[in-house]
């Protein structure tokens, strides 16, 4: 109406009403490895619009279940696929997780295998807040990193191992704010510390502790990437404890010696050609022994490699790497040969 007080020429508006959007099926578990007769529960995480879901697990019980949050059983080793469908009036969205579950009896030699082992980072706080302190099994300290985004934390696992599930810490539960916590962060894999694959990508979480189980899956160096330090604009990253549960994929050898030997000189973590003469000299004679398969001495020369080691650290012949990697797979090598006796 104009202020004439006349009535002012109809309008129309139009617009086109978006269809309704088909679901999209996405899921995760509790844990992927489990004993024979191990329960494992899963988690529908489809899209909002999701409005049935049809899970099916072979080798699992139930088979087929419509509960969102199913728990499955498995009674017999072997490793299994998952499917879930997620439908909607407008059609249905299936995903596979091929070779998802692992059920094994080796579940009982699954623990953190990140614990003490070699760790670095893209940077530090404070000589108190180094990569280490993110694996030492105490969540009362932590590794701490200043500057820009995106942080890294590195594990060097020391050897080959099969990897199920990692746990992150993050600032709540070390006792600080949970504005701190991490927001946005990802948990890559790799043989050789240089090609890496993403196993773990998360972009939004909240919450204290982020544990995510993975297909059982052979690594030797783990990397978390902190992508998004804290829930604002702060960007230091807090980790107070990173863990990698596993268990070891390697055939233990006495020749895995003399190869760390050599791969440590190579990165010139030994001092000199005369400390590695001493080392590979201490592995021939533990080869002779095995060969002639007495284990009592194979045993003894072990022990005595250990000894050597300590020196070696203590005269700064080699480094805390070195002595961590080799003292590492000698005690491999001791608990192997006197489980063998």
């Amino acid at each position: 109406m104009n202020k004439e007080f006349e009535r002012s020429k109809p309008t129309m508006v139009t617009f086109d009403w978006p269809a309704y959007p088909k679901p999209k099926a996405d899921f995760l578990a509790d844990q992927t490895v489990a004993a024979p007769g191990g329960k494992i529960q899963f988690f529908n995480h489809s899209s909002e619009v999701t409005e049935e879901v049809e899970w099916h697990f072979e080798g699992g019980t139930p088979s087929i279940s419509h509960e969102n949050n199913p728990i499955v059983t498995y009674e017999k080793e072997g490793v299994y696929p998952v499917t879930l469908i997620a439908k909607n009036s407008e059609g249905e969205s299936v995903l596979t997780k091929d070779a998802m579950i692992t059920i094994s009896e080796a579940v009982k030699d699954i623990e953190n295998v990140a614990l003490n082992k070699i760790a670095t980072a893209s940077g530090q706080c404070a000589p108190n807040e180094a990569a280490k302190y993110a694996v030492d099994g105490n969540v009362n300290s932590k590794w701490c990193a200043l500057g820009d985004a995106p942080h890294w934390l590195k594990v060097d696992l020391g050897g080959q191992y099969a990897i199920s599930k990692f746990v992150v810490h993050h600032a709540q539960a070390g006792g600080e704010p949970k504005a701190f916590n991490t927001q946005a962060f990802r948990i890559e894999i790799s043989d050789d510390g240089e090609n890496w694959a993403e196993a773990v990508k998360v972009t939004d979480n909240t919450e204290a502790v982020t544990e995510r189980s993975i297909n059982l899956t052979n690594a030797r160096y783990v990397r978390l990437m902190v992508d998004k330090p804290t829930q604002g604009g702060d960007q230091a990253a807090r980790i107070y404890e990173f863990e990698i549960h596993g268990f070891p994929n390697e055939k233990v050898e006495i020749k895995n010696l003399s190869q760390l030997i050599e791969e440590m000189n190579e990165e010139g973590e030994i001092a000199d050609e005369k400390t590695v003469q001493a080392l590979t000299l201490h592995v021939t004679s533990l080869e002779h022994f095995h060969r002639q398969n007495k284990m009592d001495k194979v045993i003894k020369h072990l022990n005595g490699f250990n000894v050597l080691l300590n020196g070696l650290l203590d005269n700064e012949q080699i480094s805390e790497k070195a002595y961590q990697l080799l003292s590492q797979q000698t005690k491999k090598l001791i608990a192997k040969y006197q489980d063998e006796k």
